[in-house]
């Protein structure tokens, strides 16, 4: 069974956990910013990013879950359909074991670099942008096998390196201009929620080498499989 429709069907089984967690359990309404958004408690309690949990108790857990969990529906719809797009793009010439690996190193990267920038945060984003990475690496290990001419070659890896600076850009912006819960303080550390710009970026870092490293030099997929000559 594939890697991402296991990853995605995981990801809706949470968001419904989330929301009954925060109006049957905590009793609470749902985020009034994010339609049907959970509860920053119940985010706290699913295992959000939370940098110093992370360092000073050694919760392995909010390196992972972390990107298993969305602020909210409209969020969690995009982000599924990201990962359904290039996802299976990704994990074609991957296979699912590898590209059960490749999600942890992206996701595991990403939020560790999001901690350092003591950003608490939950959101796909570190996977999504190691997904791009991914993409790019598969460039660059498959290029002489494109069915294509050079200055082809050229222009789709220019538009998809285009189209990661304008959602880096994009992420940036959202981020600077909405929160979306208030500055929160948690065990007398201070951090805010944004969108997460450093866990994407991190994301992607990780999601390059990951990728170069997994992908099977003798096996190309899909768009990325064709003749050496």
């Amino acid at each position: 069974m594939s890697f991402v429709t296991i990853l995605v069907s995981l990801q809706v089984i949470l968001f419904i956990a989330c929301g009954v967690y925060t109006r049957i359990i905590e009793k609470k309404d749902f985020n009034e910013v994010a339609l049907f958004g959970p509860q920053l408690d119940t985010f706290i309690f699913f295992g959000m990013r939370i940098p110093y949990r992370i360092k000073n108790d050694l919760a392995i857990h909010r390196l992972i879950l972390p990107s298993l969990l969305h602020y909210g529906f409209m969020p969690l719809c995009i982000n599924i359909f990201v990962e359904m797009l290039i996802g299976y793009i990704v994990e074609a010439p991957l296979g699912s074991f590898r590209m059960f690996i490749f999600y942890l190193i992206t996701v595991v990267g990403g939020n560790l670099f999001g901690s350092l920038f003591d950003f608490y945060s939950v959101g796909a984003e570190p996977f999504i942008y190691g997904c791009f990475a991914a993409i790019i690496a598969m460039f660059i290990v498959y290029w002489e096998r494109l069915k294509a001419t050079q200055s082809q070659k050229f222009c789709c890896l220019f538009l998809m390196v285009f189209l990661l600076v304008i959602s880096l850009s994009f992420l940036q912006q959202v981020g600077k201009s909405m929160r979306m819960f208030s500055t929160i303080q948690t065990g007398g550390v201070q951090g805010v929620v944004y969108p997460d710009f450093p866990g994407s970026l991190g994301g992607f870092i990780f999601g390059l080498m990951g990728a170069m490293m997994l992908l099977p030099a003798e096996k190309g997929a899909g768009l990325f499989r064709g003749n050496k000559n």
